[in-house]
Parts: structure tokens; sequence; C-alpha cells
């Protein structure tokens, strides 16, 4: 979250910035996946489920770049192949506007969708498709009905509310006080 908090603050829209953060989220991907590979590998450790620490000295475990084990490997790995994520879509948005658009408009509604996302959990009836499914159908519902609402309705209902809310708030709360 701080890598893309301190990306943030560069200019998005450089070509320059854009190619580098391509290059530096590569590189942390080799280095990050491909340093955990060849150590595992080098070090004869077995598949990172299978790792039983022999004492509290055992390092093996931390070799892994295993989704969501923690370890530098896992971290540098996927922040990397975030920033390549990141430099591909800033790339594309450059070149193809309207490529980007159902991810522009998806970025415009988050929170509905995410509220109608979690909502829509409850009609998921569990072993009537696979994980990937699901996923994929989830992202397209999202896509498509995102689009379709920017295009049609406009404002969003959630993002509208809590724009309101936010902004009456500001109105009525004390001014602060200077140090």
């Amino acid at each position: 979250m701080v890598i893309g908090l301190a990306i943030g603050r560069f200019d998005l829209a450089s070509v320059a910035f854009q190619r580098g953060l391509l290059a530096l989220g590569a590189g942390m991907t080799v280095a990050g996946y491909g340093l955990s590979w060849v150590l595992q590998r080098f070090l004869d450790v077995p598949h990172p489920g299978e790792i039983r620490p022999t004492s509290a000295f055992d390092l093996r475990p931390m070799l892994s770049a295993a989704a969501h084990s923690g370890t530098w490997f896992d971290v540098e790995g996927s922040a990397g192949l975030a920033m390549v994520v990141l430099a591909l879509g800033l790339i594309s948005a450059n070149r193809a506007p309207q490529l980007v658009h159902p991810l522009v408009a998806a970025g415009a509604m988050s929170l509905t969708i995410y509220s109608v996302h979690v909502i829509s959990m409850h009609w998921l009836v569990p072993g009537t498709a696979t994980q990937y499914a699901q996923f994929a159908v989830a992202v397209m519902v999202a896509l498509v009905g995102a689009t379709v609402w920017k295009r049609l309705v406009g404002p969003v209902p959630l993002e509208w509310v809590l724009s309101r809310v936010s902004h009456a708030t500001a109105r009525i709360a004390p001014p602060a006080r200077a140090p």
C-alpha cells in the first residue's frame, strides 16, 4: 500500500514515468519470484506446503514466494507485478482510451461495485460454478454494469451519497485551530 501511495505522488501521465514503472516492476517481479525459485532449487527446498521447520533456526519457509506468505520474495514479486499491471494500464490508457473506459467507469463507482459484490455473495450457491468462473462473472458484470450505468444514468448511488454526507459534514465541522 505504501508503494501505491508513493507512486501516486508522481506524474502518472508522463510516458517516461510509465516506462520506468514498467521496467522497475518487471525487475522487482523477476527478483522476487525468480530469486525464490532459484534459491529453492539450489537448496533443494520442497514445495512450501511440505516444509516442516526442523528447528527455530530453519529458514527454509522464508524462501517461499507463495501468495500471501508475507516473505520478502512474495512482497517483492507481488509489488513488482502490481507495478507492471499499473504501468500497462497507464500505457494502454494513453494509446487506446476507449479500451480502458470500462475500468474508468468501474473505478468511479468502486464503493457501489464492492457493496453489490458483497450482497451478491448471498445468492451465489457454493458448488454451482468454479471459483474462477464466479470471479470471471463478477468482473464482467462489474465492468459492463459500470459502463452502462455511467453512460445511461450518470452519478453513482453510494458515491453520490457519500459525497453529499462528507460535504455536509465539512460545512458544519468547526474550523481547525492553527498550532
